[in-house]
């Protein structure tokens, strides 16, 4: 399990990076914050940011991501990443924003894979140790398992 939520991490990461190659960075300004209720009642905020891009066109975007507190307030100026080729696939430039996925998922990845990995290795050195002491572990040597008991047979003719 391990293995594949690191495998996964890693997949976003070069999908991530590869966007990163193309991006550009540009300042957006949020026009609006709508308000997104969680199921425990917290409330979340989405910006609403407006940019230009290379072409001089005003690209309006509602972000995917919510967060408490919002990442500014209306009017207020932010970074963003933009791909020149599809200028609606924007993100924030912010940690989270660019890295959040890949990082959870390979560290979720590798924590698990340290974990099992432990404890797969210690499991084995006291299998292997058990074997060494002859019999396979959870069992007796053939001394300490009980006789069965004797029956007496008669002839019977």
């Amino acid at each position: 399990m391990g293995a594949l939520f690191m495998l996964i991490g890693a997949v976003f990461a070069v999908y991530r990076w590869s966007y990163l190659r193309r991006a550009i960075n540009t300042p957006a300004t949020i026009t609006n914050l709508i308000e997104r209720k969680r199921d425990d009642g917290d409330t979340l905020y989405a910006p609403v940011y407006v940019f230009t891009d290379q072409q001089g066109q005003s690209v309006k975007i509602i972000s995917s991501a919510a967060s408490f507190p919002p990442p500014g307030e209306v009017g207020d100026e932010i970074e963003i990443l933009y791909d020149p080729a599809d200028p609606k696939h924007s993100i924030q430039k912010t940690f989270f924003d660019i890295w959040g996925f890949p990082a959870i998922f390979g560290g979720l990845g590798a924590f698990y894979f340290i974990v099992f990995g432990v404890v797969a290795f210690f499991t084995g050195r006291h299998l292997k140790r058990k074997g060494e002491q002859g019999g396979a572990p959870n069992s007796r040597p053939p001394s300490q398992f009980p006789s069965p008991p004797v029956i007496p047979t008669q002839d019977l003719q």
